[in-house]
C-alpha cells in the first residue's frame, strides 16, 4: 500500500492552519479573528532554546532588580522571520496573564518550562504588592505622530482603552479625573454615538460641551465658551511634548491602570521593530534613549522596556548609542527558527517514522548528489535531520533562507519573515505525493505570499511573472520550463552582494535539474536527460540566453542592454594602446597576487626582509630597503635581453630577474575586452523601470563571470614565468613565488656581507638581561668579555658620539648594508653599553635613570651620549645608605638608576606634610628639582655630597605622613557626622572649634584637636538615635493595642494576626547598633534622622491597612465605596449629596457586605 505525505504527519497539513500566516504582529487583538490568532499564537509558541533562554532571562532579571533604581532595558535580536515578535507578543500576554475571550488565560495556554512559571507567579505576587500587572505594546512606527515622544505615548494610550491622540486623551482623563466623563459618555450614548468617535470633534461637538455644561456649569456660560475652554486647554495643534508632558501623561496612565490607588502597577512596554524605526537617524535613537532613562529616573523599576531589531546592538553607530540604555541582550538565531518549524509543521507520527527513513535511505545517492560543489551541497551534520525536515531538504532549506535574502535586499518586504508560512504552504503542496516526495526548490517561486510579495516589491517583473505563468498554466513539458525559468530567476537574483559571497550555484542545466527533483526515486535521471533539452529550446524561443554555460531570462529591456554592450566590446577591443595598458595593470596584480606577501626570514635570527617589485625597462637602483626584483614580459622584451641582463649584472648583484612569457595572449585581450565593455555597460544611466534595473543586474552578473576569466588568465600566466639570479643562473621550482623566494633568499647573501657578526637568534634575551642590570647580558649571545670587546657593541658604540646620536639613527645604519642586523641587536647592544655606564640616555630632553626605563620600542626616540668618569666608592655607599632608608630596592653598581625615584618619594612626601586646609602649607622642594635637574654619573656624585640634608628632610618628612592619614580618616568621619547632627544642639556646639582648626590648619598638630570633638558628637548622635528608635517602638506598640482593642481583631486565630502585624510592619524592630562610631555611622547612613519621623507617622495608615486587611479576611465580601467628587457653594444643600452616598452605603450593608471608605 503507498503512504502518502499527508498520512506521515502528526497534524495533518491540508487541515492545518497557520492563523497569521507565520508573521507575528505585536497588536491589540479587537476582532474575533484577532483573538483567534492570538490563541494560536500563545499555543503553538514552542518555548525551547533562546525563546524560553530569553523569557527566563528577561523575567529573571525584572525580578532580580525590583529592588533597584531602575530596570535594565532589553534588546530582542533577530534576523527577519527569527519570531522576535512572536517572543515579545507572548511575553505580553504572559506579564498580565491575559484572558481570552472563551475564558482561557495566556499563562494556561503556553507550554512553560518550570522556572519560567515559578518567575510568572513570582510576578504576580509583586503585582500584588504594588498596584497590579499592565503592559503596552505596539511600534513606533505605527504610531500617530512623527515625533518620537508622541508615537510613544499612543503606543501607551491605545494599550490603556484611551484615544490615542494626545490632545484627546488629555481630554479623557482629565474629564475621568474631575468626575466629568460618566456624564459626558451617558450623554454621548443618549444622542446615539460612541464616545471614541465623539472625542475626535471634541472642539465642534455641540453633545460633550453641554454634557460639561450640564456636569459643571462654572466651566463657562454656554456651549461656545466651554468649547473655547477645550480648545485652550488641550490645544488641537500639538506637535511634540517635552519630556516632562510626556512622562506626566504617563503618570496619568499608570495611575489608572493601578489596582491599587496610590501605586503604580508593575508595567511591560514593548517596542517592536524599533531598528526598522531608528534606521541611522541618530535623533530618533536619541530620542528614544531620553524616554527609557527619564522613565528609569521617573518610575524607577516599576517600568520595563523590551523592543526589537534585527540586528544587535553594536550592529551600526547609530544602535551603538542605545547599549547602555538596553544592556540586557535577547538574540535568536536560525536554530530557533527551525525547532519551531519541526515542532508546528513538521512534526511526524511516530508509527510512520522508520517507513519515512527506509524511503530516504534508499535514496542516499540522489540526494548526496544535490548541487554538488557548491556550498549548498548536503552536509555531513545534515544528515541525521533528513526525517525531521522532510519533506523539505535541509540543503534546500538553507537555499531557500538565501534566495529570501537576495529577493528582499532591504530587508522589510515581509519576504524573510516568514519561513513557517513558507514551508507549511510547501508540505501542503507535497500532501498528496507519496513518501519519498520532497518540496521542489522552486517552490519558492510559486508561494503564494512570496509571490505576491516580490511582484509587490518590483523585484520580479511582471513581463517575466506573465511568461512564467503561461507556461505553468499549459502543463507538460511547458509547465517544466515554467518551473526551470522560475528557478533561473531565483538563482539570478543571488549574484547581489547580499549573499555576502560567492556561492558556487549557478543557473546551469546540472544544478537546475537537481533543482526540480520531487520525487527522490524516479525524477533524477529523467530530468537529467530532459533539463538540458527543454533549456534548448527556451533559448531558440529567445525566452533565456545562454553565457558561458550559465543561462538568464531575457526580457525586451535586455536586448538593448546587449547592443550597448555589443558596440562597447568592439571598441575596446580595437584599442591597442588601452589593451596594452590594461594588459600591464593585471600583469601586475597578477604578480603581487603571487609573491606581494612573500615573507622572507634571514639568518638563524629570522629576520624580515621585503622585496622591492620594479616594472620598466630602467634597472631598478639597490638601496638596502629589500631584494629588487625586476619583472618584465614578453609583450615589450624578449627573453633572449632578460638572460642577457641578469648575466651582465654578475654574482654579486643581489636584484633577482623575472620574465613573464606571452601566453594565451588572444584568450587574454577577449577576457579584458569583455571585463571592460560590461564595466563600461553598467555606467549607462540607471535604470528607472523593473525590466532595466533586472538587465542592469544581468550586466553585472557578466562583468563579474569575466573577471572570473581574466583573474584566472593571468594566474596561468604568472605561473609560467622564468626567473634568474644575477650572473644569469636561472631558478626551476614549480612556481613564481618558490622561484622568487630561492633567488631572494641567496640574494640577501650579497646585500648585508657583515650581517653574520649580529645573526642570533637570542638577542631578546640580551634585551631582556640588560634592562634587568645583569652585568653579563651578552652571554647569551655567547660573549663573555666587556662588552666594549663585542663586535656589534664596538661598532655601535664607535657611533655613537659624545653630544648625542639618536636611536633611530643607530637602527638606520645597523639594519641596512652591509651589516642588516636585526633592530634587537641593535636595541640589545644599546642596553648593554647603558646598563655597563659606557653612555648614557636621554628621552624629550628628560635623562633616563638606566636600562630599566629605556623600552626597547623607544630606542629609535631615544638620544645616546658617551658617558664621562664614574663616582667614588664612598659615593656609592652614601646613595646607598638614602635609598635604604627610602626602601627603594636597587642593584649594586646601578645606584643612579634609583636616584629620581629617590627624589621624587622625598618631593612626594614633602606634598604628602601639608596640602589644603586644614592641613597645613607644604614643604619647599627645590633643592630636590636642582638634583633632579642633573644626569648620570654627576646627579650620582651631587647627591652623595648632600647627604646629611636629604636624611634630614626623609625622617621628618615620613613622620608627618604618618600622622595624616589618621587625621584626615577621623576628619573625614567627623564631617559626616556633622551632617547628620545638622539642627541638633552639638553641631552649634562644635561649629566654632571646627572652624578654628580648618583656617588655623590645625589637623596634625599635637595633641590632637579631632579626637574630642568626634567623641562629643558621637555622644549626641547615639542618645539621639536610640531616642527616635524607642519613640517609633512605642508609636508600633500602640498601633498593636488599638488593633486589639477591636472587636473584628479577636476573631482572627493568632497565626494570621501575626501575619498581618507583620505585613504591616508594626512589629518593633531591634534597637539600632549604634555601639561604636563606625556601627553608628553605618545605621545613620541608612536610616538618617529625618526618616525616623517619616516611618512614626507611617504606623497610623499601616494600623489602618491592618484593620481593612483584617476585616477583608473576616467578611465574605467587603466593599470599597469612594465618595464621588463634588463642589459645594454657599447656599447649597449637601443632604442630597449624602442621602445618596447613605443609599449607597446601605445598599452593601443590606446586601452582606462589609463597607470600607
Amino acid at each position: 500500500m503507498t503512504i502518502t505525505n499527508r498520512e506521515v504527519f502528526y497534524r495533518d497539513p491540508a487541515e492545518t492552519k497557520i492563523p497569521n500566516d507565520g508573521v507575528a504582529q505585536v497588536v491589540k487583538p479587537e476582532t474575533d479573528q484577532q483573538w483567534e490568532v492570538l490563541r494560536w499564537e500563545l499555543h503553538s509558541f514552542v518555548c525551547d532554546g533562546q525563546y524560553a533562554r530569553g523569557l527566563e532571562r528577561i523575567l529573571d532579571s525584572f525580578l532580580s532588580n525590583l529592588s533597584q533604581a531602575q530596570q535594565p532595558a532589553v534588546w530582542v535580536s533577530g534576523f527577519y522571520g527569527s519570531g522576535k515578535s512572536h517572543l515579545v507578543r507572548v511575553l505580553e500576554h504572559l506579564w498580565r496573564d491575559v484572558e481570552l475571550p472563551n475564558g482561557e488565560r495566556a499563562r494556561d495556554l503556553v507550554t512553560l518550562t518550570d522556572e519560567i512559571r515559578d518567575h510568572l507567579t513570582e510576578l504576580s505576587g509583586a503585582g500584588k504588592r504594588l498596584g497590579g500587572l499592565w503592559s503596552a505594546a505596539g511600534t513606533l512606527a505605527s504610531g500617530k505622530s512623527d515625533a518620537v515622544r508622541l508615537a510613544f505615548l499612543s503606543i501607551l494610550l491605545e494599550s490603556a482603552g484611551l484615544p490615542s491622540q494626545y490632545e484627546h486623551a488629555r481630554f479623557t482623563i482629565w474629564a475621568r479625573e474631575n468626575g466629568y466623563l460618566d456624564a459626558v459618555k451617558a450623554a454621548v450614548e443618549a444622542e446615539g454615538r460612541t464616545f471614541d468617535k465623539e472625542v475626535h470633534d471634541l472642539y465642534v461637538s455641540p453633545v460633550i460641551a453641554k454634557a460639561l455644561l450640564g456636569a459643571d456649569p462654572t466651566l463657562g456660560s454656554t456651549v461656545k465658551d466651554v468649547r473655547e475652554l477645550l480648545k485652550a486647554q488641550f490645544p488641537p495643534t500639538t506637535k511634540d511634548v517635552t519630556d516632562d508632558e510626556m512622562f506626566d501623561v504617563m503618570d496619568d496612565i499608570l495611575r489608572l491602570q493601578s489596582a491599587t490607588p496610590g501605586k503604580l502597577p508593575l508595567t511591560l512596554v514593548v517596542l517592536d521593530e524599533m531598528q526598522q524605526y531608528i534606521g541611522d537617524d541618530n535623533d530618533k535613537a536619541l530620542a528614544v534613549q531620553n524616554i527609557v532613562q527619564g522613565c528609569s529616573a521617573r518610575f524607577e523599576s516599576t517600568v520595563l522596556f523590551v523592543a526589537t531589531g534585527q540586528s544587535a546592538l553594536t550592529a551600526t553607530p547609530t544602535l551603538q548609542k542605545l547599549i547602555d540604555r538596553f544592556p540586557l541582550p535577547v538574540e535568536l538565531s536560525d536554530n530557533d527558527v527551525e525547532t519551531v518549524v519541526r515542532e508546528v509543521v513538521l512534526r511526524k507520527k511516530p508509527e510512520h517514522v522508520p517507513l519515512l527513513k527506509s524511503a530516504l535511505d534508499a535514496s542516499t545517492g540522489e540526494i548526496d548528489r544535490q548541487l554538488g560543489g557548491t556550498r549548498f551541497a548536503p552536509r555531513a551534520e545534515e544528515k541525521p535531520k533528513l526525517v525531521a525536515d522532510y519533506p523539505v531538504l535541509p540543503n534546500r532549506w538553507r537555499l531557500w533562507s538565501e534566495m529570501l535574502r537576495a529577493v528582499d535586499r532591504a530587508g522589510k518586504s515581509g519576504l524573510v519573515r516568514s519561513q513557517l508560512g513558507l514551508i507549511h504552504g510547501g508540505v501542503r503542496a507535497s500532501a498528496d505525493r507519496r513518501v519519498g516526495s520532497v518540496i521542489g526548490a522552486d517552490y519558492l517561486f510559486f508561494d503564494n505570499k512570496a509571490h505576491v510579495d516580490m511582484l509587490m516589491s518590483g523585484v520580479l517583473l511582471r513581463e517575466v511573472d506573465d511568461f512564467i505563468q503561461r507556461m505553468m498554466s499549459e502543463g507538460g513539458d511547458s509547465a517544466i520550463k515554467g518551473r526551470l525559468c522560475a528557478l533561473i530567476f531565483l538563482i539570478s537574483q543571488m549574484s547581489q552582494p547580499v549573499l555576502g559571497g560567492e556561492s558556487g550555484l549557478r543557473a546551469t542545466a546540472p544544478f537546475l535539474a537537481d533543482l526540480l527533483v520531487e520525487d527522490l526515486a524516479d525524477d533524477g535521471a529523467r530530468l537529467r536527460k530532459r533539463v538540458p533539452e527543454l533549456l534548448d529550446e527556451l533559448v531558440a524561443d529567445g525566452r533565456i540566453v545562454l553565457d558561458g554555460d550559465t543561462h538568464r531570462l531575457l526580457t525586451q529591456e535586455d536586448a538593448e542592454w546587449e547592443k550597448d554592450y555589443r558596440t562597447r566590446l568592439a571598441a575596446v577591443r580595437d584599442d591597442a594602446t588601452r589593451m596594452s595598458q590594461l594588459r600591464s595593470e593585471r600583469l601586475m596584480a597578477a604578480v603581487d597576487a603571487a609573491i606581494g606577501n612573500l615573507k622572507l626570514t634571514h639568518g638563524a635570527s629570522k629576520t624580515a626582509r621585503k622585496l622591492d617589485i620594479h616594472w620598466g625597462q630602467d634597472e631598478p637602483v639597490v638601496d638596502g630597503g629589500g631584494v629588487p626584483v625586476w619583472v618584465r614580459d614578453e609583450w615589450s622584451v624578449s627573453e633572449s635581453a632578460v638572460r642577457r641582463a641578469a648575466a651582465e649584472a654578475g654574482d654579486e648583484s643581489p636584484t633577482v630577474f623575472v620574465f613573464l612569457p606571452r601566453h594565451e595572449a588572444d584568450r587574454i585581450r577577449d577576457a579584458l575586452a569583455m571585463r571592460v565593455a560590461a564595466e563600461e555597460t553598467l555606467n549607462r544611466p540607471v535604470p528607472q523601470t523593473d525590466e532595466g534595473r533586472a538587465a542592469r543586474q544581468a550586466m553585472a552578473s557578466r562583468r563579474d563571470r569575466a573577471e572570473e576569466e581574466v583573474v584566472a588568465l593571468f594566474a596561468d600566466a604568472v605561473g609560467r614565468a622564468r626567473v634568474f639570479q644575477g650572473g644569469g643562473t636561472e631558478l626551476t621550482t614549480s612556481s613564481l613565488r618558490d622561484a622568487v623566494e630561492t633567488a631572494a633568499n641567496r640574494s640577501l647573501i650579497r646585500l648585508f656581507p657583515k650581517f653574520a657578526q649580529g645573526d642570533n637568534a637570542n638577542w631578546g634575551k640580551v634585551i631582556t638581561r640588560a634592562r634587568e642590570g645583569a652585568p653579563d647580558a651578552l652571554t647569551a649571545v655567547g660573549h663573555a668579555g666587556e662588552p666594549t670587546t663585542n663586535p656589534v657593541c664596538k661598532e655601535v658604540l664607535a657611533a655613537i658620539s659624545p653630544g648625542g646620536t639618536k636611536g633611530a639613527d643607530l637602527q638606520r645604519r645597523f639594519t641596512g648594508p652591509p651589516f642588516g642586523w636585526p633592530k634587537d641587536a641593535v636595541s640589545g647592544a644599546v642596553l648593554v653599553l647603558l646598563a655597563a655606564g659606557n653612555i648614557r640616555a636621554a628621552q624629550d630632553g628628560k635623562e633616563l635613570t638606566g636600562p630599566k626605563e629605556l623600552q626597547q620600542t623607544q630606542v629609535g626616540r631615544t638620544s645616546f651620549h658617551k658617558e664621562d668618569a664614574p663616582p667614588t666608592a664612598a659615593q656609592r655607599l652614601a646613595v646607598r645608605g638614602l635609598l635604604a632608608a627610602a626602601g627603594i630596592s636597587y642593584e649594586p653598581g646601578q645606584e643612579a638608576a634609583q636616584i629620581p625615584a629617590l627624589l621624587q618619594q622625598l618631593k612626594d612626601l614633602a606634598a604628602r606634610a601639608g596640602g589644603p586646609p586644614p592641613l597645613p602649607e607644604s614643604s619647599p622642594t627645590d633643592h630636590l628639582d636642582a638634583l633632579l635637574a642633573l644626569a648620570g654619573n654627576q646627579r650620582l656624585r651631587k647627591v652623595a655630597d648632600e647627604h646629611d640634608t636629604l636624611s634630614a628632610d626623609l625622617d621628618r618628612w615620613q613622620a608627618v605622613a604618618a600622622r595624616r592619614e589618621k587625621r584626615e580618616a577621623a576628619w573625614r568621619d567627623l564631617e559626616r557626622l556633622l551632617r547628620h547632627a545638622d539642627g541638633l544642639p552639638v553641631a552649634e556646639d562644635v561649629a566654632s572649634a571646627v572652624t578654628a582648626i580648618r583656617d588655623g590648619r590645625q589637623l596634625l598638630d599635637e595633641p590632637d584637636p579631632i579626637a574630642p570633638l568626634l567623641g562629643q558628637v558621637v555622644t549626641a548622635l547615639r542618645a539621639e538615635v536610640t531616642k527616635r528608635a524607642e519613640q517609633l517602638a512605642d508609636a508600633q506598640r500602640a498601633a498593636v493595642a488599638e488593633l486589639e482593642a477591636l472587636s473584628e481583631w479577636t476573631k482572627l486565630d493568632q497565626a494570621e494576626r501575626g501575619r498581618i502585624v507583620a505585613d504591616a510592619k508594626l512589629i518593633p524592630a531591634p534597637a539600632p547598633d549604634v555601639s561604636t562610631e563606625s556601627r553608628l555611622l553605618e545605621t545613620l547612613d541608612a536610616v538618617p534622622l529625618s526618616a525616623w519621623a517619616d516611618r512614626i507617622s507611617l504606623v497610623a495608615s499601616r494600623r489602618d491597612q491592618a484593620r481593612q486587611r483584617a476585616a477583608k479576611s473576616l467578611e465574605p465580601k467587603s466593599v470599597e465605596v469612594k465618595p464621588p467628587a463634588a463642589t459645594f457653594r454657599p447656599g447649597d444643600d449637601p443632604a442630597p449629596y449624602f442621602e445618596q452616598l447613605r443609599t449607597q452605603v446601605q445598599s452593601h450593608l443590606d446586601a452582606g457586605s462589609t463597607v470600607i471608605i
